[in-house]
């Protein structure tokens, strides 16, 4: 059999005919660099992107063997995750490129592969966006509605992820993806939605707690600059996928952006998490807050440590003044400021 691929045109006809060729029929895709060439890229991307995970994950074990053991699971099992990701990936990309060589229709069936790798996907996000979540649930004093309103959206995103993996497997085609392209369009726009939700909630929630402390005022800052880029970066990507699938959807550009928005939002909650030590040896001059008679015998605290769980209250033990009354300068819970009020919930967190 002798093969003829003039411009993605395939046609088979044996060695010793005589006649003409039959008809060339065109594939539905336009070129290998908007099919294989965008899942090389989506491949390598996936890479670097696990290496760099793999290496906060390291650090993260290494600068907090005291953090809670929830949170220590949870990132355990999200650096598992990250690496099957990128396994499923690459052996997709694999069979498409090495087993089915000079093959393009191989290129019209979707891989069981990529089909794991969304559900995969709404496993990751749903573990990080709970931390999260948990986050707020603790700034905000327990705030059902909000906590509620990240909740359902994170629900719905994973619902139709999930969906959506079962159908890609039972279809097993690209081009039949349309017939369920409202269960993407739901997912991809949730995630913007769920993402924005959190970014303006920790932001508010940051700004609104009590400090007079230039040095706390710029660790809120700090903290809330990551909280913007987490979300942002998701959030953009999210939106692209969607936009690339609606207007391309006979080639894989989504598909490339698609898998590596789960390394983005891990790398962000690694990358905070492995901020805290040096966000306590910020430099400045020492916290120091006049506390009133009538609140002398309270012990106000100021957090300089990262917003997520650990194993409690952690004291950085450095005492600023004694006269009459004492002064610390404490690592709360959140990594922010706390007021009165919010010390009241301190009992409630893990």
């Amino acid at each position: 059999m002798r093969v003829i691929e003039p411009s993605f045109w395939i046609v088979y006809w044996p060695n010793n005919a005589m006649s003409a060729p039959p008809a060339l029929t065109p594939l539905p895709f336009s070129s290998l660099d908007s099919t294989l060439g965008a899942l090389y890229v989506g491949n390598v991307l996936v890479a670097f992107f696990c290496g760099i995970t793999s290496f906060q994950t390291y650090v993260y074990f290494v600068r907090n063997p005291k953090d809670n053991l929830a949170l220590k699971s949870a990132i355990f099992i999200l650096w598992v995750i990250d690496m099957v990701h990128l396994a499923f990936l690459s052996h997709s990309f694999y069979i498409y490129t090495i087993t089915n060589y000079a093959n393009p229709l191989a290129l019209l069936k979707v891989q069981w592969g990529l089909s794991a790798l969304v559900a995969l996907t709404d496993v990751s996000d749903a573990i990080v966006r709970g931390i999260f979540a948990h986050r707020i649930w603790s700034l905000s004093g327990h705030n059902y509605f909000l906590t509620a309103l990240i909740a359902v959206a994170s629900l719905v995103v994973f619902v139709s992820g999930m969906i959506f993996s079962v159908r890609c497997a039972q279809l097993g085609e690209f081009l039949k993806l349309q017939s369920i392209s409202w269960l993407m369009y739901l997912s991809l726009g949730t995630i913007a939605l769920a993402d924005i939700i959190i970014a303006a909630s920790l932001c508010i929630l940051l700004k609104k707690q009590v400090t007079v402390s230039k040095r706390t005022q710029s660790i809120m800052r700090t903290l809330m600059l990551y909280s913007i880029n987490a979300s942002a970066l998701t959030s953009i990507f999210s939106i692209a996928c969607l936009v690339t699938y609606a207007t391309m959807p006979d080639n894989l550009v989504f598909l490339a952006i698609y898998v590596v928005i789960p390394k983005l939002y891990f790398n962000s909650l690694l990358a905070m998490l492995n901020s805290r030590k040096a966000l306590r040896e910020h430099p400045g001059d020492p916290v120091s807050i006049p506390l009133s008679q009538s609140a002398a015998s309270r012990v106000r605290t100021f957090a300089t440590d990262h917003p997520f769980a650990t194993g409690g209250s952690i004291v950085s033990g450095i005492q600023i003044e004694t006269i009459t009354d004492r002064k610390y300068d404490r690592e709360g819970y959140d990594g922010v400021p706390e007021s009165p009020g919010y010390l009241d919930h301190r009992h409630s967190r893990f």
